[in-house]
């Protein structure tokens, strides 16, 4: 179960991590949404709850969120 949970999360979010990355992302059709977060910032870390559920309810080919978490 937590596995499935895990695949399923990987699908709703992309890193990015490389320029390369950032060049595919942006070729996506639709929106492109990047959160840029730290993981000690509480806001930055209940924004992706919300960002979740977006996606859901508009699906791949509209939105794409993708990730940067500064370290």
């Amino acid at each position: 179960m937590a596995a499935r949970k895990k695949a399923e999360a990987q699908q709703l979010l992309i890193e990015l991590d490389s320029d390369r990355d950032w060049a595919n992302a942006c070729k996506r059709p639709g929106l492109l949404v990047v959160d840029v977060y730290s993981e000690w910032c509480g806001p930055c870390s209940s924004m992706t709850g919300h960002l979740r559920r977006i996606k859901l309810e508009l699906g791949d080919e509209f939105l794409t969120l993708a990730t940067f978490s500064e370290v």
